[in-house]
């Protein structure tokens, strides 16, 4: 799943601003699509595109889970995005349609 204008930590450390990710996005799970921390199941989690310091572009968020229903139970709460708290509004989200390894796409 892609996540667009997720709002980026500006620190100098790569491993800081992953961290503010990762919260934020746990957070995101939590408080409007109800998935809990110990079973939201993050597999992979990465900014897209180059990061550039005097640029206020926000780059979108790639954010994989080990369990295809987490995902599923995303969308099917995806009405709760309207009520949200302030600092979620201005999100979108997005299927991944990349072919990454092992995977398939049909025509």
């Amino acid at each position: 799943m892609i996540i667009y204008k997720v709002p980026e930590v500006n620190a100098s450390s790569a491993d800081e601003r992953n961290e503010a990710d990762l919260v934020y996005v746990t957070e995101l799970l939590e408080n409007v699509f109800q998935v809990k921390s110990e079973t939201n199941g993050i597999e992979k989690l990465f900014r897209l595109g180059r990061r550039v310091d005097s640029s206020d572009v926000l780059r979108p968020l790639l954010v994989g889970f080990k369990d295809p229903a987490v995902k599923d139970k995303i969308w099917s709460n995806l009405k709760n995005l309207k009520e949200a708290d302030a600092r979620f509004k201005g999100i979108s989200l997005a299927h991944d349609l990349t072919q990454g390894k092992g995977r398939r796409l049909k025509n």
